[in-house]
């Protein structure tokens, strides 16, 4: 569990995470293969 301290923190901190979810998450399930 994360406590930020700003909203901006927070918002930060979310771009970073969907970037990994979309991206480098993939990746990994499609055997390193980046998307089409």
């Amino acid at each position: 569990e994360n406590n930020y301290k700003s909203f901006k923190e927070f918002s930060n901190a979310m771009k970073e995470y969907i970037d990994y979810y979309n991206n480098e998450r993939i990746q990994a399930k499609t055997k390193w293969m980046p998307p089409v």
